[in-house]
């Protein structure tokens, strides 16, 4: 069997910035705390102070309206954005503006008129905002880390994780039930956290192995897994036994669990960066390797 050796090797690149980074947090959060949001509607409409829940739901889009504007400073031309649209049919970046500008158009519009139609709109959108987001780090099949099979999962996990929390906090902030938010919160920690660890682990050859070494920095592996997971589970085991006890409930309520929130979103910004800014590394070239078969001819 004939040995291949590399014609260029794996080299690290910086492909996206901290806007993108962003992008993937802000954007990932936002859309699926909207869409997620409807699944508690019931408890959360019926505490919310002046029935008013639909004005704290408008965080998603504003969110992923926010990560949209970071990318726009990162662009070269920003004007030219719109020709993204162009590309729909190839290109998952193509596809997250559209979704993004359903998500956010239909939200405000079902804010503004309660149209079933705009909501519906809103919520799909929204989730094909997120899995764009995810696929369009596994479709970067140049970038070896990146297309790793857990990296889609990873990702939306890590924004589910992001969204649950931040709508505990609301919840808190309006006087909402946390029980089944917690208990969501905590099942979600859980999950993020063992995608988290199977994408540090996955090495299915030499390039994914020498691709993953950055995440084992100290400092982003302390914070996405320790302060990002551990902790905040943590914090949610204490708040639910002191809650079983009826100890101090109410001022547990609102000092563990906006620690918590905080805890959580810093780790999931921390993934982020550690997977968009230090998991760059490009594939080797071999001899007689086609370079557009390997890296993908769509420019993205």
């Amino acid at each position: 069997m004939a040995r291949f050796f590399p014609f260029v090797g794996a080299v690290r690149h910086t492909i996206w910035g901290w806007p993108a980074v962003l992008n993937f947090f802000l954007g990932g959060m936002g859309s699926l705390f909207y869409a997620v949001s409807f699944l508690f509607d019931g408890s959360l409409s019926a505490h919310a102070p002046g029935n008013e829940w639909g004005f704290w739901r408008l965080i998603g889009p504003g969110l992923s309206a926010l990560g949209f504007l970071a990318v726009v400073t990162e662009a070269g031309k920003p004007r030219h954005a719109v020709f993204l649209l162009q590309h729909l049919h190839r290109s998952w970046m193509s596809r997250e503006v559209l979704a993004g500008g359903l998500f956010i158009g239909g939200a405000v519009g079902y804010a503004l008129s309660s149209l079933p139609a705009l909501k519906w709109l809103a919520i799909a959108a929204a989730v094909c905002l997120s899995v764009c987001q995810a696929m369009m780090l596994y479709d970067s099949k140049g970038v070896t880390l990146w297309s790793a099979a857990i990296v889609p999962l990873q990702c939306l996990s890590a924004n589910l994780l992001a969204a649950a929390a931040l709508l505990l906090g609301v919840a808190l902030w309006t006087g909402t039930a946390q029980m089944v938010l917690m208990a969501a919160t905590m099942v979600l920690i859980l999950v993020d956290g063992g995608a988290w660890v199977v994408l540090l682990r996955h090495r299915p050859t030499t390039e994914h192995r020498n691709a993953r070494i950055p995440l084992f920095k100290t400092s982003s592996f302390l914070i996405a897994l320790g302060v990002g997971h551990l902790l905040p589970f943590l914090l949610l085991v204490a708040v639910l036994v002191i809650n079983a006890i009826g100890d101090g409930q109410g001022v547990l309520m609102h000092s563990l669990i906006p620690m918590t929130v905080l805890m959580v979103l810093a780790g999931g910004l921390a993934q982020k960066a550690d997977v968009v800014l230090d998991g760059n590394s490009l594939r080797p070239i071999q001899r007689g390797e086609n370079f557009f078969h390997r890296y993908g001819a769509h420019g993205e």
